[in-house]
Order: structure tokens, then C-alpha cells, then sequence
């Protein structure tokens, strides 16, 4: 018996991707997983071994591509295919490059069933081919320093205490933060963390809340 994990939150998609692979396949055991947490939790389940992954990028908890980053950090890349309707060009291609097994868009029936087959058989699918934007983890360069700033100010940490953590001073803490927020083209720290979020620079501890 394959197991195979869909990360879905929407209950009638699961269902209908559940169905799909039910008739479409034999010796199959499919687990359903709604939000972000439980998606990890199932990923560090040492009593499974994946043998296919489908991950929607938008369940609760997730931020753009963090979830798709989590998945790679596990090695488990080659074996998950995203399955989303977000129609961004761009996270096409970020996942392609990440070592992804595809990117499927939620569209007609016929096409997930003959992608399905496809991405099962081992072949990489990507039905966003028209990808021209270079790809922004590429573009973009955080140094480690910036990127350890950034997740404090994702804690809620101000500048004084960051610089104690890190045990620096509040000047260099701050021009850590600004060349961060510079870097990627955001206008506030808040707004950095939430972009550094959704390209996956940043992962949410689910330890956290």
C-alpha cells in the first residue's frame, strides 16, 4: 500500500482528489491534511513514507511558499506535487527550480485526471509553462545576520531586544532590518516579514502562537 498525503483545506477538493485517486489507481491510502500545522505533522510522521504528496499552498497557516519550503527542508520535494488555484507565474517556476514533482492549477476535471496520471508515473508537470519572470529567490540575497533580524521582527521583537539577542548593538541591528526590508523591495518591517513569509525565507514554527 502507497501512501499518498493531500494538504487540502477545502473539503469538497479533497474529496473529488481523493475520488480521482481512488479510481484511477490501485493500492493507494490516502491522508487528508486541512491546515499548515497537521501538514507538518504528517510530514515528520516516521511511520510514513510518502509516496506522493499534494500540497495547496493557501490551507490556514501557510504563507505563499513557507508550507513549499517546509516540504523541501524534508527532502521531500521530488515526491510533492502543488496543486493550487493560484494562477502566480512566478511560484511556478520557484517550485520548478526548488526540485518540486509539478505544479498543477485547480481547473476541469479531465486535465487534473490526466495530469494526476502523469505526476504518479513519475513525470514532472508543470501547467503554467509560460513562465518569463526571473525567479525571486534568485533575485533576491538576505545574509544570514539579515535574515536571523528579520525573524525576530517576526517574533514581535523591537530593535532594543533584538540587539540584545543577538548581542549586537541597536544600530547595527537596525541597519540589518533596513537593508532587509530594502532587499526586498518592502516599505515597512511588517510588511518584509510578511513578504519574506510568502517566499519562504521565513517558515512559522507551529511551536509558536
Amino acid at each position: 500500500m502507497k501512501d499518498v498525503l493531500i494538504i487540502e483545506d477545502e473539503q469538497f477538493v479533497a474529496d473529488a482528489i481523493t475520488e480521482l485517486i481512488s479510481r484511477a489507481f490501485t493500492g493507494i491510502s490516502t491522508t487528508v491534511r486541512r491546515t499548515a500545522d497537521d501538514a507538518l505533522a504528517a510530514l515528520d510522521d516516521k511511520t510514513k513514507c510518502w509516496h506522493r504528496i499534494l500540497l495547496d499552498l493557501d490551507v490556514p497557516g501557510a504563507y505563499g511558499l513557507s508550507l513549499a519550503k517546509g516540504v523541501r527542508q524534508r527532502g521531500l520535494a521530488p515526491v510533492c506535487c502543488i496543486f493550487t488555484g493560484s494562477k502566480q507565474v512566478d511560484f511556478s517556476g520557484e517550485v520548478q527550480n526548488m526540485g518540486f514533482l509539478g505544479y498543477l492549477l485547480k481547473s476541469s476535471t479531465k486535465e487534473v485526471h490526466d495530469s494526476l496520471i502523469r505526476m504518479f508515473a513519475g513525470e514532472r508537470v508543470f501547467n503554467t509553462v509560460n513562465y518569463t519572470v526571473a525567479n525571486r529567490l534568485d533575485a533576491i540575497r538576505l545574509t544570514k545576520r539579515q535574515l536571523e533580524a528579520l525573524d525576530f521582527v517576526r517574533q514581535g521583537l523591537g530593535s532594543k531586544q533584538i540587539s540584545s539577542a543577538m548581542c549586537l548593538s541597536v544600530g547595527t541591528v537596525n541597519n540589518l532590518v533596513s537593508n532587509a526590508v530594502a532587499a526586498l523591495g518592502a516599505h515597512s518591517r511588517t510588511h518584509a516579514v510578511a513578504k519574506a513569509i510568502g517566499m519562504g525565507f521565513l517558515c512559522i514554527n507551529s511551536n509558536e502562537a
